[in-house]
């Protein structure tokens, strides 16, 4: 077909892989020997081939049928004679949606015995071309469905988009105001503790603005020194809420970068410096001679 640069068949079948008491039902996919459309990676983002007669399944799979590198699985088809083989794990791939399990497309229509068949094509195309290539593939009665890589991954980076956006905006609003709340109310007892205080200095000399330094100095320090532990803690809190994330239909990894650690911080600088704001009015609109007169 002109317009495809590259093309490679993959068969899936429905299969129920054994490993001692635990089974599971899902698809195993035979791919050519050449698969450069459909890439398997390893946890370090490394290629993995397929090896001749061994299995390469997901690192999920694998902690679902408690199965390691090295072991062997029982594969019962569901499709065609129903047969039973059993094959060795050659490697775990990391993978982020549903449970994938692969072999080499020969040695799978050698278990099933059959010929090499494929029920479905993966193909490398010219983008200028994009156009005719649907519109052949439309027309033709074999072809059941078409799956658009490019349109696939936006779906799914809007859909989490949307989901984790809304989550961390009502978060970060609920953390702003706990912490504008918790470094106001601080800074209102440091001024009330210390009002007299306060007074006296402005009495013997010193401006509001020194007055101020002294007061909300102390508050500056402990946000600071509260910041690094906040962000320690709330690592261990991610870590702990990774679990959540890792089911059979999908699994988000843990990333933290830069901007998570920057949008808390950015947070509670903000709120303390809007509860700064605050007391500050508070201590210019202090009567000195009536806190003076107030006994400690």
């Amino acid at each position: 077909m002109e317009g495809v640069l590259r093309s490679e068949g993959f068969r899936s079948v429905p299969v129920v892989m054994h490993h001692g008491h635990r089974s599971k039902r899902l698809e195993l996919t035979g791919l050519s020997k050449q698969h450069d459309l459909r890439v398997l990676l390893d946890a370090p983002l490394h290629p993995v081939g397929l090896a001749a007669q061994d299995l390469v399944i997901s690192c999920k799979l694998a902690r679902v049928l408690g199965v390691s590198v090295g072991e062997t699985l029982s594969v019962e088809f569901l499709d065609g004679r129903k047969l039973t083989k059993t094959s060795r794990v050659a490697a775990c791939i990391e993978d982020y949606v549903g449970l994938g399990a692969f072999t080499d497309l020969q040695r799978l229509s050698q278990w099933m015995q059959e010929d090499v068949q494929v029920s479905g094509v993966a193909l490398k195309r010219d983008n200028t071309r994009e156009a005719d290539i649907y519109a052949q593939l439309r027309r033709m009665p074999v072809v059941s469905g078409l799956a658009l890589r490019e349109s696939m991954q936006q779906s799914l980076h809007d859909l989490l988009n949307r989901s984790f956006f809304f989550f961390s905006a009502v978060v970060l609003a609920f953390a702003s105001v706990i912490v504008a709340g918790v470094v106001y109310n601080s800074s209102r007892m440091a001024l009330t503790e210390r009002g007299h205080e306060l007074a006296s200095l402005e009495v013997l000399g010193f401006t509001q603005r020194e007055v101020c330094v002294l007061l909300l100095g102390e508050q500056a320090l402990l946000l600071a020194l509260a910041l690094p532990l906040g962000l320690w803690w709330g690592v261990g809190l991610c870590q702990l809420l990774g679990p959540t994330f890792d089911r059979e239909l999908f699994r988000l990894p843990l990333f933290l970068g830069p901007w998570a650690y920057i949008y808390p911080v950015c947070a509670a600088v903000l709120a303390g410096a809007v509860s700064a704001w605050m007391v500050v009015r508070r201590v210019g609109a202090m009567d000195l001679v009536a806190v003076l007169k107030t006994r400690e």
